[in-house]
């Protein structure tokens, strides 16, 4: 009996785990890349591609920073939000590379896409 009580304990915390750390289904999920892009302060038309690591903070509608992540080392990322109106700023050091800010409506059960192109600042 002992050992039956272990096991569905262990399921159960097991099950907990999973629900707790599964898959997001909420949210937002995209890639980052570091191009050259003609424009004046924001990328428009950007060649040279390659992916990028970055820091995204991530706002509410208020404006208020409710979190920070930082990309995979290929740029893409996932990112689980409650559905609501987002802002998404790329950070940068106040000079290049730099990207534009984004507003993201995301909705429940969806994961809205997002491609981010950080502009190197060479022209």
């Amino acid at each position: 009996m002992k050992f039956v009580c272990k096991v569905a304990a262990f399921l159960l915390i097991g099950a907990i785990f999973l629900a707790a750390c599964g898959p997001v289904e909420t949210g937002v999920k995209g890639q980052v890349f570091l191009a050259k892009c003609t424009g004046s302060e924001i990328a428009t038309d950007c060649t040279g591609v390659i992916q990028y690591a970055a820091t995204l903070d991530i706002y509410n509608q208020d404006v208020v920073k409710i979190k920070s992540v930082r990309t995979a080392g290929d740029g893409t990322f996932v990112i689980g939000l409650k559905p609501g109106t987002y802002f998404i700023h790329p950070e940068n050091n106040g000079d290049f590379p730099m990207a534009a800010d984004f507003k993201v409506v995301v909705t429940q059960g969806q994961l809205a896409e997002l491609t981010i192109y950080y502009d190197d600042g060479v022209r």
